[in-house]
């Protein structure tokens, strides 16, 4: 990659390790964000065998519960400001402000990004209090936390953190790292519950696949509900 900012070679250096870490963060983030879309949301013209596992399921169900999980703690990664923020944007910005300015990355951009990260401060503070609360700790009795972050903001949240990592890679490096989707169909996925249906269908009727254990051990009302609109 040509450094066509001639930055000093420790700073080059440092930079590109503060902004891989971020991508690999990133690409967690986007990984995880793409799995809860098809486990959550249901796609058009979906068979509704399909939609009965993914709700009912008990691989399903568990599967979705841990991936949000997973989920709030990378996305927090990004986000957090403060004390172990080491993969934060917050502070990568900061630096690009104190110690990268030959990058010559503009007040109104830098502005920008400050503003979009602000506009989904609500979001963001519901996120971190259900990473502190639910999954990073697990405090006795804090199970009850609502989820507010619908899909639309955690991938707002996702198109801002691509942007600045972005921004700041072509300043430094003449250019962008693509971001690629783990999900772009789940054909095979749907192929192996299309071959398991049979037996799937006999645990239905026995009732043996309910998810109210599932449900209340790990996704207790209204924590989850509201990512599905």
């Amino acid at each position: 990659m040509e450094n066509i900012q001639s930055l000093p070679k420790l700073k080059l250096i440092q930079l590109k390790s503060d902004l891989d870490l971020r991508f690999d963060v990133l690409h967690d983030c986007y990984d995880l964000f793409s799995l809860l879309k098809y486990m959550h949301l249901k796609e058009e013209n979906e068979d509704t065998y399909i939609s009965y596992i993914k709700n009912y399921n008990i691989y399903f169900t568990t599967a979705r519960a841990y991936n949000w999980r997973l989920f709030v703690i990378e996305l927090s990664k990004l986000f957090k400001v403060g004390k172990g923020d080491d993969c934060g944007l917050v502070s990568l910005i900061s630096k690009m402000e104190l110690h990268y300015r030959e990058l010559k990355i503009s007040n109104n951009v830098i502005g920008s990004w400050k503003s979009s990260i602000g506009s989904q401060q609500e979001i963001l503070e519901n996120i971190f209090l259900q990473r502190d609360k639910n999954y990073a700790h697990s405090e006795r009795g804090a199970k009850n936390i609502s989820n507010i972050a619908k899909s639309g903001n955690c991938e707002a949240l996702l198109k801002i953190a691509e942007e600045i990592l972005n921004t700041i890679h072509l300043k430094a490096f003449n250019e962008t790292r693509s971001i690629v989707w783990l999900n772009p169909s789940f054909e095979e996925l749907k192929s192996i519950l299309q071959e398991t249906r049979p037996i799937t269908e006999k645990l239905r009727k026995k009732k043996l696949m309910h998810n109210s254990i599932i449900t209340q051990r790990f996704i207790p009302n209204p924590r989850l509900r509201q990512f599905l609109n």
